[in-house]
């Protein structure tokens, strides 16, 4: 979410003056947040829980689910198509716990 956050608002930062930012090295791709979102982000699904619309009282009292069809949990771990399902076979890995401090 901070990641979206912060391309929303990049444009509004390009007018400070910083001169570490003016010594960087120019490039055609500059400020281009929109495909800068698009590398980053598979879909923007998850931005819609944020939307007023879903969460308004009006869309309670409606009756029908105010949430988006693809955001409920029966579809939380359908994979993106682009990207290969992980073999079953794999296992898991599990972090060995710290050892925590005595008292």
């Amino acid at each position: 979410m901070v990641l979206h956050l912060a391309l929303d608002d990049a444009p509004a930062h390009l007018e400070a003056e910083d001169s570490a930012h003016a010594a960087l090295p120019a490039s055609r791709d500059d400020y281009d947040f929109d495909t800068c979102s698009d590398f980053f982000f598979q879909d923007h699904d998850m931005l819609w829980l944020y939307d007023n619309k879903y969460n308004s009282p009006d869309a309670d009292r409606a009756g029908a689910s105010p949430v988006p069809p693809v955001l409920h949990p029966d579809n939380w771990f359908e994979g993106f198509l682009n990207v290969p399902a992980r073999s079953a076979e794999r296992g898991h890995r599990r972090r060995a716990a710290s050892p925590r401090p005595g008292p």
